[in-house]
């Protein structure tokens, strides 16, 4: 048996590298959520705090980040390589990976928007009001969000988008092609800044995240992920 102490250290230890990759890497398939108990996740991230864990090359607001740091809805988070950081911004948490730049835009702890300038960003939201929605944009997409979980990888060519649950509207930029997307366990599309045989938004394959990372980020918001996932 282990210490609470010991306990927590390890559990701190699980939910970080999975949250940044380093635990699933080394296997091409998803972890079931039984595979680890989400009552023993530690609920680190207190009252007050926004940032519950960095690595590396990490700047918010032009500053190197710190625990103390506080990410407010109008901040720019910039990581560099082999970097992370996992935070949260009201009712919304993250995990922003290497070699990535957001801009976040809104009210106080309330977000109205993100610009994922590049790099790979986790997320996931609370539920907003209908005439509240938030909008995500990259270079080649612009993505209405109301409540759900989103997986983005942001090129200057293309975006990946995966609406892991919930639904999202989702528009080409350089044309005027539109999408509902509706999933309860994952519908990933690639975006493209040129259309693929008369198409921008195509369907296409599960990159880069796991049922276990997404269960951990609701979590650090005392949330869980839906049903479809168990």
């Amino acid at each position: 048996m282990c210490s609470n102490n010991g306990c927590n250290s390890q559990r701190r230890h699980f939910l970080i590298k999975s949250l940044t990759g380093g635990a699933l890497a080394a296997t091409s398939t998803m972890l079931p959520l039984s595979a680890w108990s989400l009552s023993n996740i530690p609920k680190d991230l207190l009252p007050g705090k926004s940032v519950f864990d960095f690595r590396g090359d990490v700047k918010v607001d032009g500053h190197k980040v710190n625990p103390f740091t506080f990410v407010t809805s109008k901040s720019t988070i910039e990581t560099g390589r082999n970097s992370h950081i996992i935070f949260a911004v009201g009712e919304d948490a993250f995990v922003l990976r290497s070699d990535s730049k957001m801009e976040l835009t809104g009210d106080i702890d309330f977000l109205s928007g993100i610009r994922i300038i590049s790099g790979k960003l986790l997320s996931v939201f609370g539920k907003r009001p209908e005439k509240k929605q938030l909008t995500l944009n990259t270079q080649t997409a612009t993505i209405g969000i109301r409540g759900t979980g989103v997986y983005i990888e942001a090129e200057e060519e293309k975006t990946y988008a995966c609406c892991c649950y919930g639904s999202i509207e989702t528009s080409a930029t350089s044309t005027d092609e539109t999408e509902t997307v509706v999933s309860t366990h994952h519908a990933p599309k690639y975006i493209y800044k040129e259309p693929q045989n008369g198409k921008c938004i195509i369907e296409t394959g599960m990159l880069n995240h796991t049922d276990v990372e997404l269960a951990l980020l609701e979590a650090l918001v005392k949330r869980k992920v839906p049903e479809s996932f168990f």
